[in-house]
């Protein structure tokens, strides 16, 4: 699924050429021309608006390094020659004063991530096999407690095992893990909010 929005900081490069644009009054009339067809050729662009062939081109290379016009499709021309085809890349447009400091932090915590979710994975199948193993011993040692029963042995009762519930270590990990970072990313964004 293609992004609605088209995220621009005034230091990426895209601004400048983003300010060029809506500065170019041909680039604004090529911009609302494409706005009300589906798509164009450049050929097309410059007979429809009067433009010069170059002029047009030159601003839809523009258009395009700005992120507001794409070029998908191609046509043949009655000649043979192919045509590229240009339409409007619908996005809503945001610009940011700054670069964002969230994202870096952002992917700074990737890695931790990773390692909680091997680590909570590892616990889990730690925990998985280890209750298998106690399935599997459980028959034999009713089978033994069955055996010294009927030999008439009383103290199998007293020596046998007590059930303890069952407590999923790895969720209790994953949860702790979580909120851990939350709380980092808490931390975080109050210290970049306070230095503002």
């Amino acid at each position: 699924m293609e992004e609605t929005k088209l995220l621009i900081s005034l230091d990426d490069q895209k601004s400048k050429y983003l300010a060029n644009v809506l500065g170019n009054d041909k680039a604004k009339l090529i911009l609302n021309y494409l706005s009300k067809v589906e798509n164009a050729s450049s050929s097309k662009i410059s007979n429809k608006l009067k433009m010069h062939i170059t002029t047009v081109e030159y601003n839809i290379k523009l258009l395009i390094k700005a992120g507001l016009v794409k070029s998908e499709k191609y046509r043949w021309s009655e000649k043979g020659k192919k045509m590229e085809l240009f339409s409007l890349v619908k996005k809503e447009i945001i610009i940011s004063t700054s670069s964002s400091n969230f994202m870096p932090n952002l992917k700074s915590i990737i890695p931790t991530l990773l390692i909680v979710s091997a680590s909570t994975i590892g616990l889990y199948l730690y925990q998985t096999t280890n209750m298998l193993y106690d399935s599997i011993s459980a028959p034999i040692l009713e089978t033994t407690q069955d055996a010294m029963i009927s030999q008439g042995t009383s103290k199998v009762l007293e020596t046998a095992p007590q059930v303890i519930p069952v407590i999923n270590y790895s969720s209790w990990f994953l949860y702790g893990a979580l909120f851990s970072l939350l709380v980092l990313i808490i931390i975080n964004f109050i210290k970049t909010k306070i230095k503002k």
